[in-house]
């Protein structure tokens, strides 16, 4: 469960020249609320998808959720339709999984892949893969392989685990949150222009919710998702607090996005067929 612990709400200004800003009053779950009302949106089918440890929305106008196993996989992505099928399998090339833990959608039809997960916080380095999302894919669960950028990063101080991976989807600025606990989890910005040949420095530029596994921005980029196992936390604007939902029970949960129509959250989970559930989204106060 949840510690309660003191928790510092965040807002972003997004642009090239601000970042992200963190503002406003600490905001805490509340204890006993009843769980957001759940449907399952769909059902991922593939017995190859055991444990599935992030979501990211299609970047075309299509129903595909693309989602990947934790650790212990080869370097692939799985784009999966609305009725739970594998409609193909990416293979990127040239990459390694030591432990990917999140994916996001990103400008220009790009797709991130975050190997950022580190139990032990004993990694130099991690490392987030770039490639763009194909705008024909075959059917029938087929292997394409895919050109892939890797860029490395590595914590202003000491190694940290995370399992959360944000990119905005208009600006391309990326962010990680650890997972962490008694208030020392971080929000961590990447550096505005990123270099392949050298690994590149985060920046630590906020406090975050405790044990947070999941994050994610509205497709406006205008709203932020973080969540952890038990609680949502949505933010918006510059100042205020998030609003705090508590979530209905998964077996898992380490992954969430926000629908395209921006009003929804879904929450995916570990395990052999595992459902996505759909909840509506609460929007914070400006």
């Amino acid at each position: 469960m949840l510690r309660r612990a003191r928790i510092f709400s965040f807002a972003m200004a997004i642009g090239a020249s601000t970042g992200l800003v963190a503002l406003g009053p600490a905001a805490a779950p509340v204890e006993g609320a009843a769980a957001a009302k759940a449907r399952v949106e769909r059902t991922i089918k593939d017995k190859a998808i055991t444990e599935s440890s992030g979501l990211a929305r299609s970047t075309y106008s299509r129903p595909l959720l693309f989602t990947h196993n934790d650790s212990g996989d080869s370097a692939r992505v799985f784009a999966v339709d609305s009725a739970g099928r594998t409609r193909a399998v990416l293979r990127l090339k040239g990459a390694s999984a030591i432990d990917w833990e999140d994916i996001a959608a990103g400008p220009k039809h790009s797709l991130w892949v975050g190997d950022i997960g580190d139990n032990r916080r004993a990694r130099k380095q991690i490392a987030v893969y770039r490639f763009t999302e194909p705008k024909q894919l075959p059917r029938g669960g087929r292997t394409v392989k895919v050109a892939t950028k890797k860029y490395t990063f590595r914590y202003p101080d000491r190694a940290r685990d995370a399992e959360a991976l944000l990119v905005h989807p208009n600006t391309g600025r990326l962010f990680i949150v650890t997972k962490s606990a008694r208030g020392s989890a971080g929000i961590y910005r990447a550096p505005k222009k990123l270099s392949t040949k050298s690994t590149n420095k985060l920046t630590r530029i906020a406090a975050a919710p405790d044990k947070i596994t999941a994050g994610t921005f509205s497709p406006d980029g205008r709203t932020r998702v973080l969540g952890s196992y038990t609680t949502a936390y949505t933010y918006r604007g510059l100042t205020g607090r998030p609003a705090v939902m508590a979530l209905p029970k998964r077996r898992q949960g380490e992954s969430l996005e926000v629908a395209r129509d921006g009003t929804k959250i879904l929450l995916g989970s570990e395990g052999e067929k595992s459902p996505v559930l759909q909840i509506a989204m609460t929007k914070p106060k400006k």
